[in-house]
């Protein structure tokens, strides 16, 4: 990075406050480079002393530094300093990709009515688009999975994994966001590590695309850029990403010693499997794994990636 300018400066017989000879009309007194040296060189003849051009010098270079040093504490490049709206700024310009919306898999969301809200009402960092809630008709907890069963089908195929929002149940322990799993026409599963209880209230489940946080699109920009990882895929390249991407608070690249708390089993066909343990956190987990089912972290697009966690 440049952190001093080139400056414009006097040609040596007009420095240290000796008086210049005299010039005809037609004649310049004064030469240097860049913009300062042109804007006196058209002058007719010099009457000022040498120290106040000298000034105009001075005052001409300590203002381009002051512009450079200016550019240069923005960091532009280093967006995991930066915040919205200069971060998305950054991102779209320079690195190429615009802030995600992290949408379930190719699931058409619907929207609300025409005009119905205000602009500018949302907060831009965390912005929500869900669609209308189903009804949860039963829910049951057995070995660590929750069983959901719904009043309708919530056109997720079967097998399809997708982000739910599950609220108003009780007790409220059923309540949260989960990565589930659908498993038939009007039942869906997510894992719960402890037993909530029997319900006593049924809520309602949605299905949720969120524009992504500062911190995760801070994220999905240094798994798509970072080169320390080297250029050819593997399973220690994909499994250094996804630790990176758990752990690396605002994109910052972490130390990673090894690798072995990851899984990845390349099952039948073109599926691979992901296992990350919950020593990881799962809210983070969340997001990546609908980064990845949304296509903005780039992977082979010859396999099927599945997160488990």
């Amino acid at each position: 990075m440049i952190s001093q300018i080139l400056p414009a400066y006097l040609y040596q017989q007009y420095q240290g406050g000796i008086a210049p000879p005299a010039f005809s009309n037609g004649q310049s007194a004064i030469a240097g480079f860049g913009i300062a040296g042109e804007a006196i060189a058209g002058a007719s003849s010099l009457t000022q002393p040498v120290p106040y051009v000298e000034s105009f010098f001075d005052a001409y270079n300590a203002t381009a530094q002051g512009y450079l040093d200016q550019i240069n504490s923005l960091n532009l490049p280093i967006y995991t300093k930066l915040s919205y709206p200069l971060l998305d700024w950054v991102g779209s310009s320079l690195y190429g990709q615009p802030r995600p919306t992290l949408t379930l898999n190719n699931i058409q969301l619907v929207g609300g009515i025409y005009n119905a809200d205000l602009y500018d009402t949302q907060v831009y960092d965390g912005v929500k688009i869900q669609i209308n809630g189903i009804a949860i008709t039963a829910i049951s907890w057995t070995n660590g999975v929750v069983t959901v069963t719904t009043s309708t089908s919530i056109g997720v195929p079967t097998g399809v994994q997708f982000i739910g929002y599950i609220y108003g149940c009780t007790p409220n322990a059923y309540n949260g966001l989960y990565q589930c799993t659908q498993t038939g026409t009007y039942t869906f599963t997510y894992n719960l590590l402890n037993n909530p209880g029997s319900e006593t209230v049924l809520g309602i489940v949605q299905l949720s695309a969120e524009t992504a946080s500062d911190d995760i699109y801070q994220r999905c920009i240094t798994w798509n850029f970072y080169k320390g990882d080297g250029f050819q895929f593997n399973i220690n390249w994909l499994k250094r990403r996804i630790i990176r991407f758990l752990t690396g608070a605002n994109g910052v690249a972490p130390a990673i010693d090894n690798t072995y708390n990851v899984s990845v089993t390349f099952q039948s066909g073109n599926n691979v499997l992901i296992k990350i343990p919950n020593t990881f956190e799962s809210s983070v987990a969340i997001y990546l794994a609908s980064a990845l089912n949304s296509g903005v972290l780039q992977l082979p697009f010859q396999y099927i990636f599945t997160i488990a966690y």
